[in-house]
């Protein structure tokens, strides 16, 4: 899992450094999905977990974490004013700006991609716990949110508040990485020990 995490964080860093060149739409194709599957893998929840006590544990994992990155981007933007002598960018309506943006988080800076796993995470519940009693049930579900969320991004094409639209397709991965990790323990040790053989077969089905 970390290797993989590497893997996905070299691939967000050198997309977003190259702007051109025939890799940038390779590594645009997979890096985020990976980082949902990856959230997936490491996703528990328990059969009698409420969702209130799950929301709460994500909130503490991805919202609080999100809302002092956003805080440090804008403290640095800040400098960057001042920096240019650019002091009337310095006021209230920046302040008030800082937190229209994180309360809507929509395409807010290189992080936003938080915003959307956090919700993806929470579509993922119900999924879960319909596993536990069907696993069919489940995969009907993630498949639905996937449909729905990739008809949605081609049809509507609109930037939903907390990147809600990416979090469509992105609940389908973190579904696939907790149903790979925990339904399909065969295919998770094959690929443990023959890593470079599964690289190799994703990279052709990219």
């Amino acid at each position: 899992i970390d290797t993989a995490k590497f893997l996905a964080i070299f691939a967000v860093a050198f997309a977003h450094i190259s702007e051109t060149g025939i890799a940038i739409p390779l590594l645009y194709s997979f890096h985020l999905p990976l980082f949902f599957f990856l959230s997936g893998v490491t996703l528990h929840i328990d059969k009698d977990r409420k969702f209130g006590d799950y929301l709460v544990k994500k909130i503490k994992s991805y919202v609080m974490p999100l809302f002092f990155a956003d805080l440090i981007y804008y403290c640095v933007e800040l400098i960057f004013f001042a920096v240019d002598h650019n002091y009337a960018a310095i006021n209230y309506d920046s302040l008030k700006n800082f937190f229209y943006c994180f309360f809507s988080q929509e395409r807010y800076y290189s992080a936003w991609f938080l915003s959307a796993l956090f919700f993806a995470v929470l579509f993922a519940y119900p999924m879960v716990k319909l596993t536990y009693k069907n696993k069919i049930s489940g995969i009907l579900l993630s498949l639905a949110l996937l449909f729905f969320g990739l008809w949605f991004n081609k049809e509507v094409n609109k930037t939903l508040p907390w990147n809600m639209d990416a979090s469509f397709v992105g609940s389908f991965f973190v579904y696939c990485g907790y149903f790979f990790h925990h339904e399909l323990p065969k295919a998770k040790a094959y690929i443990e020990e023959n890593r470079f053989k599964a690289l190799g077969v994703g990279f052709m089905l990219q």
